[in-house]
C-alpha cells in the first residue's frame, strides 16, 4: 500500500490540482444527448471509461472535440445529429455506465439498436415490463 510520510518541523503549503470524478463525468457526457447545443466541459478526467464513453458517443454521431489535444481535460461536445443510434456489444460490455447512453438514446430518439434485450420500458413516465 502506498503511503505519504510527512516529517514534522515545517508547515505544509502549496497547491493540489483536483481531477474530475469519473462517476460525475459519465452521466454529464450522456446528458449531452439531451440538447443539440455545444457543451464545453472542463476538468474532465482522462480515464479509460471516459474515453470509451466518448468513443461510443462519437460512433453515434455526436461531435467530440478537444480544443487542445495535449489537454484532454477540456472537451467540446455537441449532439446536433445522432445518425447512428447503435451500441455494439464490444463497446457496452466494458462499462456499466453505457446503460445511461442506451436509455437516453431510446428515450430521446425513440429508437435504439442494442445487443441487449430491453426488460423494462418507460412509456409516459410509467414503468412497464416486457
Amino acid at each position: 500500500m502506498d503511503k505519504l510520510v510527512i516529517r514534522g518541523g515545517h508547515p505544509l503549503f502549496g497547491e493540489v490540482a483536483i481531477a474530475g470524478a469519473k462517476n460525475a463525468a459519465l452521466p454529464i457526457l450522456c446528458a449531452a444527448l439531451l440538447t443539440s447545443e455545444k457543451i464545453i466541459l472542463r476538468n474532465l478526467p482522462d480515464l479509460q471509461d471516459v474515453r470509451t464513453m466518448l468513443k461510443l458517443l462519437g460512433q453515434m454521431g455526436v461531435l467530440i472535440h478537444f480544443p487542445n489535444p495535449a489537454d484532454r481535460s477540456v472537451l467540446e461536445i455537441q449532439a446536433q445529429t445522432i445518425d447512428k443510434p447503435e451500441a455494439t456489444y464490444d463497446m457496452v460490455k466494458t462499462m456499466r455506465a453505457s446503460i445511461l447512453v442506451l436509455a437516453l438514446c431510446w428515450r430521446v430518439l425513440e429508437k435504439l439498436v442494442s445487443p441487449f434485450r430491453v426488460a423494462v420500458l418507460l412509456e409516459h413516465g410509467q414503468l412497464i415490463s416486457t
